[in-house]
């Protein structure tokens, strides 16, 4: 099937086979992703008319996986430590959590990352809960099955020509974005808004600092 959007979770043993998020990094730095690669990329979005639904991504990994396991994200809303300048009193971040999924999850989870398994055909790796994430499942509801099929064809050619298969992905541009803070004890990744230096942990009064 060229593109999966039903949300079948992936094995743990393909999920543990991406690189860490350093070791991604430095390779796509080594490989010039954002000079030589990213402006084809991105016309491939355009050309289908999913530049608005979707965006390219970094392939990787911060956790090693067990059988049935798999990153799961939804949206929670914190105190804003800044209210001065007329900004709201919360702020939503989006936390990803490793955690135990039944092998198809239905209509309670949905996939927001795809990776490309061969030349052309796009399978989800990270997954959020319908009913507590803003990512509401747009690419699947806006796209016929059809016009996902041509675009998973035509984005995955690139990548493998390009041999960055190992790390090109793509996330649903409704999920949010930001810095990216890492709680290894309890497998967990907290995603806040770039204008946030520092955050009071959900499970503790840490202040998280982005490892930089």
């Amino acid at each position: 099937m060229p593109f999966i959007s039903v949300p079948v979770i992936l094995d743990a043993t393909v999920y543990n086979g991406f690189l860490v998020d350093h070791d991604a990094t430095a390779q796509s730095q080594i490989q010039g992703i954002k000079e030589n690669h990213v402006f084809a990329l991105a016309r491939v979005l355009v050309a289908h008319h999913l530049e608005n639904d979707l965006e390219i991504h970094l392939l990787h990994r911060h956790f090693i996986l067990g059988d049935g396991e798999a990153m799961v994200h939804w949206e929670i809303s914190c105190p804003n430590p800044d209210i001065t300048n007329g900004n709201p009193p919360s702020v939503s971040i989006d936390v990803a959590k490793v955690m135990r999924c039944p092998e198809v999850a239905g209509e309670e989870f949905h996939p927001v990352m795809w990776f490309s398994a061969d030349k052309d055909t796009l399978i989800p790796y990270e997954y959020a809960f319908t009913a507590k994430s803003s990512c509401q499942r747009r690419v699947v509801n806006r796209a016929s099955t059809e016009k996902l099929s041509a675009f998973a064809k035509d984005f995955s050619a690139i990548v493998w020509q390009a041999g960055l298969e190992n790390l090109i992905s793509l996330k649903d541009k409704s999920c949010l974005a930001g810095a990216e803070y890492v709680a290894p004890d309890i497998r967990a990744l907290f995603r806040v808004p770039f204008s946030i230096i520092t955050i009071p942990s959900i499970y503790g009064r840490i202040v998280l600092t982005p490892r930089i």
